[in-house]
């Protein structure tokens, strides 16, 4: 018999011409060619198993590929992924290997406990799958948003979860712009109408720079005004980080801040690049001119301690907001302007005749 996996699959025949009696070592000779034979014929069908099994996985492999989503496979009992195709290796950065030995909490930002019990869910949901919004970490730390289809299928005695994976990062990121509009827009608007109440410019830029700060989520915003002397800066207002003492700070020519006092420009800058050393830790700032009637008054100092932090919405919200500071502060001088001429005569100085009448009628 020809034995395999425990089972005759054949019969080997030997026959001869001439009779004889049996021979106890050709039986045995005989026996250990049919166990052998056997073994070359399981490993012959293991092979044809395994071959097929390959041939399989790469026609699996290039339907998979063919799709425009993303294709993660997921096995439950391990939380690893078993496969994944190109789209899905082009989204997350990595190769096909290197996720092969990873697991979907290495991308996602759910834990591994948690995404077995979403995993479960879905297995419990059957053929009808579930349907989520989450983001996922690139491995160049890019963030991205997607929408998974998952459904379970089963895979012996295991469950394989299938995630369909579809990416809306520009659809996210434009509902985040419209949000972050809408947002600064009622910003500005509050901010606007407060304004006008103002009769203090330090009460105002005290009230701006907060306001920016919460309206951004920035990590400092500052407000430098320029002091007596030539090259000298004074710092009116600072919130979100503590500053030294004193608020005189003197400039070297060609310095940022300066830069954008002469030339009425915003500036994009690293925070390195300023003096104070309060601003060195802001990876991204943004100096924005507040324009006074013939060259800007004072410079808006908004920072992140995050590298490229700002956005066209944020740059153009804190512009609106300088422009409605240089306003109300135009305002107040103005109005300080009017009630001097209305009680001092320009020329000289010395107190007009509405002055002198209305001291003489108090006295």
């Amino acid at each position: 018999p020809v034995i395999s996996e425990g089972k005759t699959i054949g019969v080997l025949s030997f026959s001869g011409a001439n009779a004889r009696e049996p021979d106890t070592r050709l039986l045995q000779t005989v026996r250990v060619i049919g166990s052998q034979v056997g073994q070359f014929l399981m490993r012959k069908k293991a092979e044809r198993k395994q071959r097929r099994r390959a041939e399989d996985l790469q026609r699996f492999r290039a339907a998979m590929d063919m799709s425009l989503d993303a294709i993660y496979l997921t096995d439950r009992a391990t939380m690893r992924f078993v496969d994944v195709n190109k789209v899905g290796c082009k989204w997350l950065g990595y190769t096909r290997e290197e996720l092969l030995a990873m697991g979907p909490h290495d991308v996602l930002p759910a834990s591994k406990e948690e995404l077995e019990r979403e995993y479960d869910a879905v297995i419990a949901e059957g053929a009808k799958g579930v349907r989520v919004e989450t983001y996922y970490t690139a491995k160049d730390g890019r963030i991205g948003w997607t929408e998974l289809h998952r459904r379970a299928l089963r895979s012996g005695e295991n469950w394989i979860i299938v995630n369909i994976s579809r990416d809306i990062t520009e659809r996210k990121l434009a509902e985040q712009r419209q949000a972050a509009h809408a947002r600064y827009q009622e910003r500005i608007a509050r901010f606007g109408q407060s304004a006008l109440a103002k009769r203090e410019p330090a009460e105002l830029i005290e009230q701006s720079v907060q306001m920016m700060l919460e309206a951004l989520a920035a990590d400092a915003v500052a407000y430098f005004e320029p002091g007596p002397g030539e090259g000298q800066l004074v710092l009116r207002a600072l919130v979100g980080v503590a500053a030294a003492a004193s608020t005189d700070v003197p400039y070297r020519a060609g310095t940022p801040l300066l830069q954008v006092l002469d030339s009425g420009s915003r500036l994009l800058v690293d925070g390195a690049a300023l003096e104070p050393a309060w601003a060195h830790a802001l990876r991204s700032t943004a100096l924005i001119p507040v324009r006074g009637e013939s060259a800007a008054r004072g410079v808006l100092c908004v920072g992140y301690r995050q590298a490229e932090a700002f956005s066209t919405e944020a740059l153009n919200f804190v512009d609106a907001a300088a422009s409605v500071l240089s306003t109300a502060l135009h305002r107040i001088d103005s109005e300080g302007r009017l009630a001097y001429l209305a009680q001092f005569d320009p020329l000289t100085g010395l107190a007009n005749r509405a002055l002198l009448a209305d001291r003489f009628s108090q006295m």
